[in-house]
């Protein structure tokens, strides 16, 4: 009988207490929110798996100087900044193409 708890039973119980020891040492961050602390997973207002944006520096002053700005306006000011960004890249190009020697255009030689 001795023989049995030894083999069998020791190795299960010896399990299930390192598992226990294992999840009350396991880190804050991985438990249940508590609203004492405000800490954990889950805690209301926490948006997860958000996408992070650009935004232009003059939005960002505007909203750490504590004005309202809307989603419309963020979206408005990307969407400028990324065709000024455009238009610069094309016009670069356009100088490296100069500086070359110009396109050589279809069917002239």
């Amino acid at each position: 009988m001795v023989f049995f708890y030894v083999l069998f039973l020791a190795p299960i119980v010896l399990y299930l207490l390192s598992r226990r020891l294992r999840l009350a040492s396991s880190p804050a961050r991985a438990r249940a929110y508590d609203p004492k602390t405000g800490l954990g997973r889950g805690a209301p207002g926490f948006q997860t798996n958000v996408a992070r944006v650009a935004v232009p520096a003059h939005i960002v002053a505007r909203i750490r100087a504590g004005e309202e700005v809307s989603a419309e306006e963020i979206t408005r000011a990307q969407d400028e900044a990324r065709r000024m960004r455009e238009k610069q890249q094309q016009g670069e190009e356009e100088e490296e193409e100069q500086k070359k020697g110009g396109k050589r255009r279809k069917g002239k030689k």
